[in-house]
């Protein structure tokens, strides 16, 4: 089975997509909207995978942080979408989050955010 992580139907995949490339190009008003907008669903996300707030709050600031960083390396091509990219960055916070802190949260992330999930 397949689990497609489209954006949410308030999140146009065009306008993220506009924001980063806006973003690598060090515009911090785009970056700044595409935080507004990505913010909640990200948190949410953060949230039903088991952490505290304080533990969402730590995983929110290095996902931005990276995509800040890295919003030139967004590659609709490979990737798919603004929106997959999020994820995979959001992903790898994730486990950043569970091997530095030793799991903070006591819960460790379980499946993946995006891509391919087979059923058994």
């Amino acid at each position: 089975m397949t689990i497609d992580r489209d954006p949410p139907v308030n999140l146009d995949h065009h306008v993220l997509e506009d924001l980063l490339v806006k973003s690598a190009a060090a515009d911090e008003a785009a970056f700044a909207e595409y935080y507004r907008l990505t913010s909640p669903v990200i948190n949410a996300l953060v949230l039903t995978r088991g952490y505290t707030r304080e533990a969402g709050e730590s995983v929110l600031v290095s996902l931005y942080v990276t995509a800040w960083r890295r919003a030139q390396e967004f590659d609709q091509g490979s990737v798919g979408s603004a929106w997959k990219w999020t994820l995979m960055v959001l992903e790898q916070a994730l486990a950043a989050q569970a091997s530095e802190l030793g799991n903070w949260s006591g819960r460790r992330p379980r499946g993946r955010l995006w891509g391919r999930s087979h059923a058994t």
